[in-house]
């Protein structure tokens, strides 16, 4: 903080934040490696230091100390100042002025990888963190955050939404338990459902002809083929999620016995390869509307939701309607 004693190290004035402000890089360097050594830190751990340096009704010290740990790649935490070696004592400062200052005047922090100022407004930006509000939102530190969410939006083109934290944990909540989570679910199950319904199909007794598959499956349940009876479990299963997924409220019993019957086992193979094609391009295509539904909300990695399979039918059906 600025006072006497920062004068005497060289301090030329104070931020609004009331550090103190130095007139060049070397001289406010000095200044802080003599505070780091000195009474006030000299027995705390690099941990400890950072905790005493922010206290929690202006920063966060746990996320503080993480950013710092981070930037100092393999430093002992646990070490006071005094341990560390003449160069870890340098990047200790450097990571520490970073986060703790970012662009303060006086202040360089050009060998940080990315400034934790900027760091910390991009997850704000991008609804990953919540906007500091009330006090802590006026001290030094978050007033420079703000200004650079404005710098962020510019580059972007994109103006910050202040919202966008609560849309998006209103979104991951509608997708993880609401209706859209289990639209996804029951869409994501259907589509790896057909897929196995498909390599029955190969194993199937039937052939061409409706009438005589009348005839073998008659036949074939009757001796318990179990070649039919997986099939038939599987195609049953199959109508009614593929009712559930496409028809509003869940479908009637009609609906689902409209879409048995165009997968019973009495049609030849090709015919039913083409119904769940058909079904899967379809989902596909509800799928990818849910995707954007959710990346409008700010949601991310839609892909964790579902299956590969399932990736693979967006993309298919995304790349039908783009050639329509």
């Amino acid at each position: 903080m600025y006072g006497p004693e920062a004068v005497k190290m060289g301090a030329t004035g104070r931020a609004p934040n009331g550090t103190a402000i130095f007139p060049d890089k070397t001289t406010g360097d000095t200044a802080h490696d003599t505070l780091l050594n000195g009474p006030a830190y000299k027995n705390m751990n690099l941990h400890q230091i950072i905790s005493k340096w922010a206290p929690n009704n202006e920063n966060n010290p746990a996320q503080y100390a993480k950013t710092v740990e981070g930037q100092l790649k393999g430093i002992d935490m646990t070490k006071t100042y005094a341990e560390l070696t003449p160069e870890e004592r340098v990047r200790f400062r450097q990571a520490q002025r970073g986060v703790e200052h970012g662009g303060e005047p006086g202040v360089d922090v050009t060998t940080a990888p990315k400034s934790a100022i900027r760091q910390q407004a991009e997850a704000i930006y991008n609804g990953d963190i919540k906007m500091p509000t009330g006090t802590g939102a006026n001290n030094y530190r978050n007033r420079a955050v703000q200004d650079e969410i404005q710098k962020i939006a510019q580059e972007t083109g994109r103006p910050f939404e202040p919202n966008v934290y609560d849309l998006r944990l209103d979104t991951e909540k509608k997708f993880n338990t609401g209706q859209q989570g289990n639209a996804v679910r029951t869409m994501n199950t259907a589509i790896d459902h057909m897929d196995t319904l498909r390599q029955d199909i190969k194993k199937l007794p039937t052939g061409q002809y409706p009438l005589m598959n009348d005839i073998i499956t008659k036949y074939s349940r009757n001796v318990g083929d179990p070649r039919i009876n997986s099939y038939d479990a599987m195609a049953g299963i199959i109508a009614a999620e593929v009712t559930k997924a496409i028809v509003a409220n869940g479908g009637t019993g009609d609906e689902r016995a409209e879409k048995e019957k165009l997968l019973a086992v009495r049609n030849n193979p090709e015919a039913l390869r083409g119904v769940l094609n058909g079904y899967t391009k379809l989902l596909g295509g509800q799928l990818h509307e849910l995707q954007t539904q959710y990346e409008a909300g700010h949601g991310k990695h839609f892909e964790s939701k579902v299956s590969p399979r399932t990736r693979e039918a967006i993309k298919e059906a995304t790349q039908t309607r783009s050639n329509w």
